[in-house]
């Protein structure tokens, strides 16, 4: 049997061609859901505090003003957070992670913007 040389593909019927979106009425008149649309019970918020130097060693964080304002919870860094899960190494690409490490594991800044702290509070 002779083997056959594959054809190039010179027409996409999926790439460059309208689809129609079952969200997109919803999205294009504004009533769509999105997941901060939901407001449960109890819901509290989380905003990281991150660096402002690419490279170096946390010395100190004061935290002081930030826990005394109203609906603050807590404010967690690398001192008081306990340990985090370490996501295992994975095969092929089912769980690919920007970085090993844990956030708020340690005083050390690898990177601009690396989360150096969070803040847990009632509103944002």
């Amino acid at each position: 049997m002779e083997q056959q040389t594959p054809q190039p593909v010179t027409e996409s019927k999926i790439v460059g061609v309208p689809t129609p979106r079952i969200d997109g009425p919803l999205k294009t008149t504004g009533a769509a859901t999105y997941s901060s649309d939901h407001h449960f019970p109890g819901l509290v918020y989380a905003w990281p505090v991150t660096a402002t130097i690419a490279s170096g060693t946390i010395s100190g964080i004061d935290s002081s003003t930030a826990e005394k304002m109203p609906g603050v919870l807590a404010i967690y860094t690398h001192k008081n957070i306990g340990p985090l899960y370490r996501t295992p190494p994975s095969a092929g690409f089912s769980m690919i992670l920007d970085e090993r490490r844990p956030p708020l594991e340690d005083e050390t800044v690898s990177y601009y913007g690396q989360y150096v702290a969070v803040a847990v509070a009632h509103t944002v």
